[in-house]
């Protein structure tokens, strides 16, 4: 059990919590004398911990804290600050490290994101320091957090407020399998009464599947990512409903006979035998017990398929942002030094073996001085994208400084959805006539029997 609860948590730190609940009912529900019981929980939290052990070890020499892992502490951070923007807007705000920011409205531009958000992941302070979790280094973040059981307070409550809605809104997506897997599931968890030896491992599925929902909690974002655990958890209920429809449709015949026999008697005998004479075929167990519930099985994988292929997470790795990874791929064979991209999102810099930063919410001048504080070479506009009124204003009428150059890019299907402007900063900073990007984008460079995989 530790082990393998341990190699889940080098993939997900979140199956810490697993492992607790697995540890209680090791202690609880398990056969043997207590003795026993206490050696087999010992032994698997030995092997769990040696597991995590270099883990921890690297987040302790990062940050100075004994964490098994350091993801709820950003969380935490950010929440803070979410509910600063929402409660105190244009008022000072103290950072746990002692940074002064004041949240404000005023750089913003309309979208599906609020402002508060977009301050609390994204903001800046007057000295140019990124605030936001994307924008400093999370081992700082983990350093100066400081949290207190008020604090923890007012986030749960405020989380439980915001995103129990949202988790009725997820069970129900198309993407998880509603309305069958969910229904499927709950035929399963509900069809016998939870009694004898059996009813300790329904509530460890039960408990295990309420842990990372409660997590959610603590998030004032929702992300659809965060509910993809349902889907094995809710599959195992799912089963258990497969099972109960299979000894309903073993059963259907028998209570049409019973029916026809009780109710209506001789007279009605006849027609009521013709009425079950196509039912008798479910019992047979093949049938019954095999390719019904086979038949609802296939059509419960398969209905989700088209609500997973809409989802962004899937989205965005599809073939029509496949511009994203060509233009990535294009600026960086154009460098012969490492380079910085600033985006709105970080596969395009990946692809171009980058080092990457977010836009910055502030305003249009912050943002210009904030290009050289990064130490930004490519700004990669998207014409679909709203986020500040600085970012509408590059795109409709350009970066108004003479160190910003527009980049031509090469023919690629797909590529005027991007405006790129190239950022000379450093030795270049002072010159009026920076190496001209255009001059380099030539067929020799981008061959046309060149192929990204």
């Amino acid at each position: 059990m530790g082990a393998a609860f341990g190699l889940t948590w080098l993939l997900r730190a979140e199956a810490s919590a697993a492992f607790a609940i697995a540890l209680l009912f090791a202690l609880t529900a398990t056969e043997g004398d207590r003795t026993l019981k206490c050696k087999r929980a010992a032994a698997a939290a030995v092997v769990f911990l040696a597991l995590a052990l270099p883990e921890v070890i690297f987040v302790y020499k990062c940050t100075g804290k004994v964490r098994l892992e350091g993801k709820s502490t950003i969380f935490f951070y950010t929440g803070k600050r979410i509910l600063a923007a929402e409660r105190n807007p244009e008022a000072d705000y103290e950072s746990p490290d002692g940074q002064h920011e004041v949240p404000s409205s005023a750089p913003n531009l309309e979208s599906g994101q609020r402002w508060q958000d977009k301050w609390a992941f994204y903001g800046i302070d007057s000295h140019l320091k990124g605030m936001g979790f994307p924008m400093r280094p999370h081992p700082e973040v983990i350093r100066a957090t400081q949290l207190t059981l008020k604090d923890l307070f007012l986030l749960f409550s405020r989380g439980v407020r915001q995103n129990a809605p949202v988790l009725f809104y997820r069970l129900s997506s198309d993407w998880l399998g509603a309305p069958l897997l969910p229904a499927l599931a709950l035929l399963g968890a509900s069809r016998r009464p939870w009694r004898g030896p059996q009813a300790s491992g329904r509530l460890f599925i039960l408990l295990v599947g309420a842990a990372p929902l409660i997590g959610t909690f603590f998030a004032f974002w929702s992300e659809a990512r965060y509910y993809f655990v349902l889907v094995p958890l809710l599959c195992v209920w799912a089963a258990n409903g497969l099972f109960e429809i299979a000894l309903w449709t073993k059963a259907v015949p028998l209570l049409c006979v019973w029916a026809a026999n009780g109710l209506f008697e001789i007279a009605l005998w006849t027609k009521a035998s013709s009425a079950t004479a196509g039912w008798t075929l479910l019992s047979h167990p093949t049938v019954s017990e095999c390719i019904v519930p086979g038949l609802i099985g296939l059509v419960m994988i398969i209905s989700p398929v088209q609500g997973v292929r809409r989802l962004y997470l899937f989205t965005d790795s599809a073939p029509p942002t496949r511009v994203d990874k060509e233009v990535g791929l294009w600026i960086g064979h154009q460098q012969n030094r490492p380079v910085k991209i600033m985006d709105v999102s970080i596969p395009l810099a990946y692809h171009a073996g980058a080092q990457f930063t977010y836009f910055p919410y502030c305003t249009d001048d912050l943002a210009l001085r904030y290009l050289d504080a990064a130490h930004v070479d490519y700004v990669i506009l998207r014409r679909s994208e709203k986020f500040t009124q600085y970012y509408e204003d590059w795109l409709e009428r350009g970066i108004p400084h003479h160190r910003a150059e527009l980049v031509q890019l090469p023919s690629i299907a797909g590529v005027d959805k991007f405006t790129v402007y190239r950022w000379h900063w450093g030795e270049n900073a002072h010159s009026l006539h920076p190496v001209p990007v255009q001059a380099r984008v030539d067929t020799q460079k981008w061959p046309p029997n060149v192929t990204v995989p």
